[in-house]
């Protein structure tokens, strides 16, 4: 309403248009109803209310026409309306929010003190939304809404995660309605809110396992690892629980969080001392409660060792009171370079668990061990081959630090548990290491016989194997000399009747007394290998000795390698003769492709077999003559070429069987023998 000295016409119906006076009143009323608001706003009663009178009902043809748009546009370049800071503001510069931005009670989402807009204070009623606008007042836009959302979680984060639940519900109802435009910007603002605490982004969360709270996961889930694991007053609200559904989150599986805890391992950029000892040990934990199985053999995970250090499980081992464990044999050497688990995991870890072992389970999942670790694998196992072991540098270390006794001891008493899988056994007649071929390993050196030296083995190469280091590792034997352990062999009656040549004589629970393993120089009763001096050697926990070479019971492998020993040796004539009789009781249907598969070395003795025969002939008056391998070697060359004599002594000394058809060349050459070599087929001629 606007009163003032206006000059009517006659019938005092209308305003005079003509009139100056009018003219002058006209201009100065919009100077009039600012001067009227200031005394509004100074006022606690009028204030809010004279929004009412803003002049928007009026008609462009009349004479107050164009006074609106005057009267508007210097109300919104001065200071007429309250700020939500409960400041007088131009409403140009003022922003209103819509009720599609506000709670359940019509207050904006966003706080005013922490918006870049100037909200409009919320004191003025809801009927004074129009008269704003027309003042020049700005709607708040989703664009300035999510800036201010941003704004607000930026410089006050505490007062962003303690709002209220229901607020937080509210905001994930409106980013909803906002996604499928604004996805871009809603992604990014760390509203997401996690079960240890933290709050993170929608786009963070979807790059790691983004859950929901699950009954199946009775712990939380650990930090340091790309699992968000909603918070359980978010997964339990509908909207909030929409929302993040929509945007990827999923039930929690106990299976996905242990495969993201091993992959977070091993990542390049994984830093364990960013995450800590406790955190370590709590992942741990949780794999360990979780029943987790490495699918494909031990993972590579950080651990926690001592003096606040981390290493790779595959380097760490497990303290123990085991008198074999790797703590314990290198105890006299302060452990050497060895790491140790961190003690805070047996500590903070139950076991057993649900009637698992936490050692059994470590070694079996992150090959941290107890005991010394033997191969080192090369080459994983792939198209169907084997794969291939080297001796582990640790071990290696262990046989350079400790005796030859008590690495024994320590393959006996963790063989089936721990070491068995790096070897098998190709035949019912031969054993041989996991990744390695059958290739024939004689011994080259001479002068083998008598050697002493340390107890641990000679410098190898990195590449070799764990059977050949074990294998040609320097043993004791009786009697006080020390051999490569594939030397020897255990004493046993078996071994012991069969080595000697009056085996009435044996006393085979007094091995000690027999003296001289060299065997065919000075021996009176015994031409076998030597024997290991170690304690009970009849006790079956010794067998896997067979493995590395050892004689364990008396068979066709152990007699071959007995004459592969004894080719470089100056051999008695009974002695060999004696290797040849056990060779032929030995021989059996079951056999027989095994001795096929040796018949140049056994063709090579049976030359000098023959050769022997016939030298023990002509020289009967000196029993104890002796010859070498090289000549042997060189009369069976001769009789193999041989023609009359000398190649029907061969034949008197092999018998050919009667159920093998000869070969056509049998009688031009005796080098066709030994390829028919078969089930019970060679004798001893009467």
């Amino acid at each position: 309403m606007i009163q003032a000295d206006f000059i009517l016409t006659a019938n005092r119906e209308d305003i005079e248009l003509d009139s100056d006076w009018n003219a002058v009143l006209l201009k100065e009323l919009p100077s009039a109803v600012l001067a009227a608001v200031s005394r509004f706003n100074a006022s606690k009663h009028h204030r809010y209310t004279w929004l009412r009178y803003v002049p928007f009902r009026y008609g462009t043809d009349d004479f107050f026409g164009g006074v609106r748009e005057r009267i508007c546009e210097l109300l919104s370049q001065n200071l007429v309306l309250e700020s939500s800071h409960g400041q007088l503001v131009s409403p140009r510069d003022l922003v209103l929010v819509p009720a599609a931005f506000q709670d359940d009670k019509g207050v904006p989402l966003i706080p005013w003190r922490s918006a870049k807009s100037i909200y409009v204070s919320q004191q003025y009623p809801a009927e004074a939304t129009d008269a704003m606008l027309v003042l020049g007042i700005r709607l708040l836009t989703p664009e300035n809404f999510l800036l201010d959302l941003a704004r607000f979680i930026q410089l006050d984060p505490t007062g962003f995660r303690n709002m209220p639940l229901a607020w937080h519900s509210r905001l994930c109802q409106v980013l909803s309605s906002l996604d499928d435009e604004f996805s871009g910007q809603i992604s990014a603002l760390p509203i997401v809110a996690l079960r240890d605490d933290r709050w993170v982004s929608l786009d963070e969360a979807r790059g790691g396992t983004f859950v929901f709270p699950s009954r199946k996961v009775s712990m939380a889930i650990p930090r340091g690892i790309d699992v968000f694991e909603i918070s359980q007053d978010a997964a339990k609200d509908p909207y909030r629980r929409a929302f993040f559904q929509k945007a990827g989150a999923t039930v929690a599986d106990p299976k996905k969080i242990c495969h993201s805890i091993v992959q977070a391992h091993g990542a390049r950029g994984f830093r364990p001392e960013r995450i800590g000892l406790d955190e370590l040990v709590y992942q741990m934990e949780f794999l360990f409660r979780a029943g987790w199985i490495s699918p494909g053999g031990p993972e590579k995970i950080w651990v926690a060792v001592e003096e606040g250090k981390y290493s790779l499980s595959p380097s760490v081992y497990l303290s123990s009171d085991d008198k074999y464990s790797m703590m314990q044999l290198m105890q006299e050497q302060g452990g050497s370079n060895f790491h140790y688990l961190h003690p805070l995991y047996a500590h903070k870890i139950p076991s057993p668990y649900r009637g698992v072992e936490l050692g059994r389970w470590l070694q079996a999942n992150f090959d941290i061990m107890v005991v010394p670790r033997l191969g080192l694998l090369v080459n994983p196992e792939d198209n169907g081959q084997d794969p291939r072991y080297v001796l582990h540098p640790d071990f290696r270390q262990l046989m350079a630090n400790v005796s030859s006794e008590d690495i024994l001891q320590l393959l006996r008493t963790h063989w089936q548990s721990t070491y068995t899988h790096f070897f098998k056994q190709t035949s019912d007649y031969g054993h041989r290491e996991v990744g390695t071929v059958d290739d024939d390993e004689d011994d080259q050196d001479e002068g083998d016989a008598g050697r002493k030296g340390k107890n641990s083995s000679e410098p190898s190469d990195a590449q070799e194997s764990p059977g050949t280091a074990l294998s040609n590792m320097l043993v004791p034997c009786c009697g006080g000399s020390t051999f490569k352990l594939r030397e020897t062999c255990l004493r046993r009656p078996a071994l012991l009747r069969a080595f000697c040549t009056d085996s009435s004589e044996v006393d085979t629970q007094n091995p000690q007394t027999l003296t001289g393993f060299g065997g065919l120089q000075t021996l009176g009763d015994y031409n076998g290998p030597p024997m290991l001096d170690i304690p009970d050697p009849e006790n079956d926990n010794w067998d896997f000795l067979e493995y590395l070479g050892v004689a364990v019971t008396l068979s066709l492998p152990v007699l071959i390698q007995r004459l592969r020993q004894l080719q470089f040796t100056g051999a008695v004539k009974e002695s060999i003769s004696n290797l040849y009789d056990l060779i032929v009781d030995c021989l059996t249907e079951k056999n027989s492709a095994y001795v096929r598969s040796v018949t140049v070395i056994v063709f090579c003795f049976n030359r000098n077999l023959a050769a022997a025969n016939e030298c023990h002939t002509e020289s009967r008056s000196n029993p104890q003559s002796s010859f070498s391998s090289r000549e042997m070697a060189v009369t069976g060359a001769s009789l193999t070429n041989a023609s009359g004599k000398g190649r029907r002594a061969c034949q008197r000394s092999l018998v050919w069987p009667n159920t093998i058809p000869k070969p056509a060349s049998y009688s031009e050459t005796i080098s066709d023998f030994p390829t028919h070599f078969s089930n019970t087929s060679l004798r001893r001629p009467a």
